[in-house]
């Protein structure tokens, strides 16, 4: 009996060749010298080798072919199949140069599989090129630094958002849409979307641009929409007038604020002026821990508008001994101020809510703290 295998016979069964792959994660050195040991093996690590794509990104050196080499794979009939394996593209046309263009054109015309794009300083040609070849497909579109001074810009922008049918989360990072008519072009959303993440818009325009678009055409299926609280925007009233009862609202709020430059009085009064509007009944608080979070709280909380009577935080890291940090005191005072006017029904803190839970004790004997 031979010790060889046959090129018939397989080295080890689909479930075992997968676990070997799947452990080896994003190490794509070790997957290119994978792919080498055999077909099985090679037909899996290319589907993990080319399932992210970057183009233009500063990322891992590692990471798949540049703009180039990598539409050269897709002309060749032998290799042509890779580009079935991608399923998300970051792309950075600034680091590109507009030359790359037209090849990162034939790209995208040849992801059949892609349903997720992140874009830092995209230009209207890409956009153009993302509603014509990938409108059908996108599931997931990250806008990173994005600055649309034209009208005639916006209405390309308008274009793509028009073409992504599919669309489920869209995501806008530092942008903005500036107007200087007198009519600020409105920014309808994709139909089929169910997550907006608006942050760090870079002027009012933005933000006003996005209200009257949800004004002409609300999507039906839109059921989160997370903010950026982290910085001070005008025209932030107009954006809650426009969003609906039934949708979430998440606010970002990181690690709060309440050193010297910002005092009690005028903490009170950005809190009142950036919430004035909000409609919503049930608000999410999304934070990152830190010395001055709790105290923070207690003024957001406390100064919210009426109609929010549902509060959830949560938050984004690892907390420590609860006990050594924060205003407790004052946080329980004023949870328990708003539920005595009638202004808060629960509090909701998430899987840290049994640590919580002996820091507020007036609150938790009332019942509004939620476990």
């Amino acid at each position: 009996m031979s010790g060889h295998l046959s090129n018939s016979e397989r080295w080890f069964s689909n479930e075992i060749s997968m676990i070997i792959i799947e452990y080896l994660g994003d190490d794509w050195a070790s997957l290119r010298n994978t792919a080498l040991v055999c077909k099985d093996f090679a037909a899996l690590s290319q589907a993990l080798i080319f399932q992210t794509l970057q183009l233009g990104t500063k990322g891992r050196l590692q990471s798949p072919p540049a703009p180039k080499k990598f539409a050269a794979l897709l002309h060749e009939p032998q290799t042509a199949f890779l580009g079935k394996f991608v399923r998300r593209l970051d792309l950075d046309p600034y680091d590109l140069g507009r030359t790359q263009f037209p090849t990162t054109e034939f790209i995208f015309r040849n992801l059949p599989s892609l349903t997720e794009v992140r874009i830092e300083n995209g230009r209207v040609e890409h956009f153009q090129a993302i509603g014509m070849h990938l409108g059908a497909q996108l599931r997931r579109l990250q806008i990173t630094t994005v600055l649309l001074r034209l009208t005639v810009q916006v209405r390309m922008f308008q274009k793509m958002l028009d073409s992504l049918s599919v669309l489920k989360t869209l995501i806008l990072n530092f942008w903005s849409v500036e107007d200087f008519s007198d009519d600020t072009t409105p920014l309808v959303l994709p139909s089929s979307l169910n997550t907006a993440v608006i942050i760090a818009p870079m002027d009012e325009y933005s933000l006003r641009a996005i209200s009257l678009g949800l004004q002409i055409c609300y999507p039906p299926t839109l059921h989160t929409i997370f903010v950026d609280f982290r910085k001070d925007r005008r025209g932030q009233s107009v954006l809650w007038e426009a969003i609906r009862l039934d949708t979430m609202i998440i606010l970002d709020l990181g690690v709060g604020s309440t050193g010297e430059a910002d005092k009690e009085n005028a903490l009170i009064r950005r809190i009142i002026t950036a919430t004035q509007g909000l409609r919503a009944t049930k608000l999410t608080l999304r934070c990152t821990w830190s010395t001055s979070l709790v105290t923070y709280l207690a003024y957001f909380i406390a100064n919210l508008p009426y109609p929010v009577h549902d509060v959830c935080v949560d938050f984004s890291n690892e907390l420590p001994r609860l006990d050594s940090f924060g205003d407790w005191i004052k946080l329980d005072c004023a949870l328990m101020s708003r539920r005595d006017l009638g202004m808060l029904d629960r509090v909701y803190f998430g899987r840290s809510a049994t640590h919580i839970q002996p820091l507020l004790p007036r609150s938790d004997g009332a019942g509004i703290l939620a476990i």
